[in-house]
């Protein structure tokens, strides 16, 4: 049995990874929204009092998108925004990974007895199917 080798080179990767227009893109938007998001380049709390109300954007090089009508930095609130909104997607995606694979490690396990729950469980949870019965309950003349 042969030993396994890795025939590429850490610049070959590089060069590899700048040739594709869209990864370049990509990437540099990722960096520019985790700079965005993480960075020091706006004050942590969105809801400090930093300046006078209504200041328009470009009228103060510390407000580049102004103040609000209570004097709030308006780039601090929308960084604030994508920071909150980049740690839900990271949750939601570690929590979805973790059932899918608990799912499909008990699939794997009990091969024959789990194959029809999970067919009945995935068909009645689209949501054309729970549309129909939020539909059809309401519709039901009961009693209040």
């Amino acid at each position: 049995m042969k030993a396994l080798t890795l025939s590429f080179t850490p610049l070959a990767v590089w060069r590899r990874w700048f040739r594709s227009l869209e990864v370049v893109l990509g990437s540099l938007l990722l960096a520019i929204v985790l700079l965005m998001a993480y960075g020091r380049l706006v004050s942590r709390y969105p809801l400090e009092m930093v300046a006078q109300p209504f200041l328009w954007p470009g009228d103060d090089a510390q407000f580049p998108l102004g103040t609000d009508s209570l004097g709030r930095n308006v780039a601090a609130g929308i960084f604030h925004g994508a920071r909150v909104s980049l740690q839900i997607g990271t949750i939601a995606v570690m929590v979805s990974v973790v059932i899918g694979l608990i799912a499909g490690g008990q699939r794997r396990l009990f091969r024959w007895q789990t194959d029809r729950t999970s067919r009945v469980s995935a068909s009645c949870f689209r949501p054309s199917r729970l549309f129909y019965w939020w539909w059809y309950w309401s519709r039901l003349d009961i009693p209040r």
